[in-house]
Order: structure tokens, then sequence, then C-alpha cells
């Protein structure tokens, strides 16, 4: 458990920017194809 890299700030600050470029990415690639979530009929 030592060696842990979510123990080191800049490991944990390298795989927060990683997540948020991912989430940003995905959210443009919606936007752009005008895809939106199916509505549910109940």
């Amino acid at each position: 458990m030592d060696h842990y890299q979510a123990r080191h700030y800049r490991a944990w600050y390298r795989h927060i920017t990683l997540a948020l470029a991912a989430a940003a990415h995905l959210t443009a690639l919606r936007v752009s194809t005008g895809q939106k979530g199916e509505a549910t009929a109940t």
C-alpha cells in the first residue's frame, strides 16, 4: 500500500485531469451529433 499512486498529489491530479477531459470530450461529441437521452414512456 506504500506505493499506491493515488496517495501522491501529482498522480491524483493527472487522473482527475484525464477523467474531466474525457467527460468534456464525450459531452461535446453528444452535443455535436445531436443525441439526446431516450424518453421513457410511462
